[in-house]
Parts: C-alpha cells; sequence; structure tokens
C-alpha cells in the first residue's frame, strides 16, 4: 500500500490487513487534511476529522460488510439481511442514496450477470444536520469489476469540493474535486484506448514483438522464491534444489496413507453422482466450449500465469 500511496501522491495512509482472504481496509490522506485520530476493529477504521469549514470535528467510518441489493444471480435468502438491517436500525445510520447506476459490483459476464450494491454511503442523523446536502456518485471503473464511491459532503455549495473516494477494497479520503479526477480518469482512458487502436493497426511482426515484450516484462514482476528450507534443516538457493523440494513436498502431501477401511466409510455416503453425470464430467472438453467461456470473460480482467489479458485472446 506504500507504493499505491505514493502512486496516488498522498502523504499518509492507515492499512487494515486482511484476515486469510476477507477483509483488509486502507485510508490515505493528505497533509492539509487534519486527522484527529484513527481507530480499528476487525473489518472497520474509524477516522477523526477537524472540519475547518463546519468547525466542528467528525468520524470517517469505513466497514467491510455485506449490503442488501442484487440483481442477478441466485437469489439470497430473506434471513441473510438481517444483520445488515439490524445494523442501521441500531446505529440510527441513514443511506444518503446515490447518482449514477445502482449497482456498485458486476461480475460483467455476458451470460450468467450478477450485479450488487456491495457499497454505500451512510449518515447518522447528527452528521445529516452537520452537512446540508451530502452526495454520494457511483463512478464506474473500467479496470475493475468494482464502482468507485465519491461522497461530497457539502455538494449544494459552490467552491472546492471536499470528496473522499470509498471502495469495498478500502476507503480513500481525496484532497480534490471529483470533477477532475473524474476528468483525470477519461483522459487516461482515451490515451489507452487510443494505445490499442495503434496496437492493432501494426503489422502482425510488430503485434508479435510488443506481445513479448509485454509478457517479459510481467514475468520479471512475478515474485520468486530465492531460498527454500529443506526437511534436514538445510537452506538452499539453486532453483533446481528448489524446484525439487517443492516436488517432493507435494507428492508427500497427496500421497494416500492408511486407506484401509474405507470401503466401510464409503458405503455410508449417499452417492449423488449418476453414471450420466458422471460421462459428462469426464468426456474431452469441447473447442466450443472453451471459445464460450474465454467470451464470456471481462476483457479487463486479471492476466493468467502467461501474462496474457482475456482481451488477447479475443482479440488475436
Amino acid at each position: 500500500m506504500e507504493k499505491v500511496k505514493r502512486i496516488l501522491n498522498f502523504d499518509n495512509c492507515f492499512v487494515l490487513e486482511a484476515m486469510n482472504k476477507s477483509g483488509g481496509m486502507c485510508v490515505m490522506w493528505n497533509e492539509e487534511t487534519k486527522v484527529k485520530d484513527i481507530k480499528h476493529s476487525a473489518f472497520t477504521i474509524e477516522v477523526l476529522l477537524e472540519d475547518e469549514e463546519v468547525k466542528k470535528e467528525w468520524w470517517l467510518i469505513g466497514i467491510y460488510a455485506s449490503c442488501d441489493k442484487q440483481w442477478g444471480g441466485r437469489i439470497r435468502e430473506e434471513w441473510s439481511f438481517l444483520d445488515f438491517r439490524q445494523f442501521l436500525q441500531e446505529n440510527h445510520l441513514i443511506d444518503i442514496g446515490f447518482e449514477g447506476n445502482p449497482w456498485t459490483w458486476c461480475n460483467q459476464w455476458q451470460d450468467g450477470e450478477i450485479r450488487q450494491r456491495l457499497d454505500r454511503g451512510l449518515s447518522s442523523g447528527a452528521s445529516s444536520n452537520l452537512f446540508e446536502q451530502p452526495k454520494c456518485t457511483h463512478v464506474e471503473s473500467l479496470a475493475s469489476d468494482h464502482s468507485m464511491l465519491i461522497l461530497d459532503t457539502n455538494s449544494g455549495k459552490g467552491g472546492r469540493e471536499r470528496s473522499f473516494s470509498l471502495t469495498k477494497d478500502g476507503s480513500r479520503e481525496k484532497g480534490w474535486g471529483r470533477n477532475g479526477f473524474v476528468e483525470n480518469s477519461k483522459n487516461r482512458i482515451s490515451t489507452l484506448k487510443q494505445q490499442l487502436l495503434e496496437e492493432k493497426g501494426s503489422d502482425a511482426e510488430g503485434r508479435n514483438g510488443r506481445i513479448v515484450v509485454l509478457k517479459n516484462q510481467g514475468e520479471e514482476k512475478r515474485n520468486k522464491i530465492g531460498n527454500l528450507q529443506r526437511d534436514d534443516g538445510s537452506w538452499t538457493t539453486d532453483d533446481k534444489d528448489i524446484a525439487d523440494e517443492i516436488a517432493k513436498y507435494y507428492r508427500q502431501l497427496f500421497r494416500s496413507t492408511r486407506t484401509e477401511g474405507l470401503e466401510e466409510v464409503l458405503e455410508g455416503i449417499q452417492r449423488t453422482i449418476t453414471d450420466q453425470i458422471n460421462v459428462n464430467l469426464t468426456r474431452p472438453v469441447e473447442e466450443n466450449e472453451i471459445k464460450v467461456a474465454v467470451f464470456a470473460m471481462n476483457p479487463n480482467k486479471a492476466p493468467g500465469p502467461d501474462g496474457m489479458t482475456p482481451l488477447f485472446f479475443q482479440k488475436f
């Protein structure tokens, strides 16, 4: 996150590390923003701000939790929304509404698309009195399946906007106005589109050369195991020895041991895979199935092990 902070030109940041594969938040701010205190729990970051404009202190709180709006996909049971709704009631929180798309996350599949309002801006009763016209805007991003939320605490006033950008991956306080931020994003997107058009217009040899360069750059950035400890406690830095040790570890991990008596256990497990289902599962994958799966992916999804995004396989 320190690298992200430098890229976004922020002066300070506070990181709440993820718990296994869930959670994880971050708040960033510049020196001109007066942060008096920061508290946190497993899934919250609470920032006490000294606001010179309203001459008062107030809390900006980022919460990693699940909300209650979904379009498409499997219908969620009503009871799964109770915790969120109870949280709103117990803390007397009000949804300040939004401008833009009604969802903030989309899996971006052509078939089986699911949209959810995972992120939202909430206000307490005291904050409603402090800020007369707060506004939350959903800004769609081409580089992510999450939309960015920009919270303007005083949208009804002229002059410089005081905006905050909140996402489910973290909380970021913005030190510039929303219009400038969006305009910069549009300019960046236009530049990238132009680069793609120029790339498509080049000859096949030029494209292949460009692809090799991009692939090599991606491979250099991948994590590499520099050393590994063997079972006997010794260490090795040789690439071949490291590969052998890893292969040896997984062979032992998945090797069957003490398999006697499994028949009795298996007899007590109800069979759910029919012969017809088993035939469908074990038959060779057809080329058309692979094509459908590839073209159902969002072109800008993260690259695979080969360093290529779905866009490459869809276009070339």
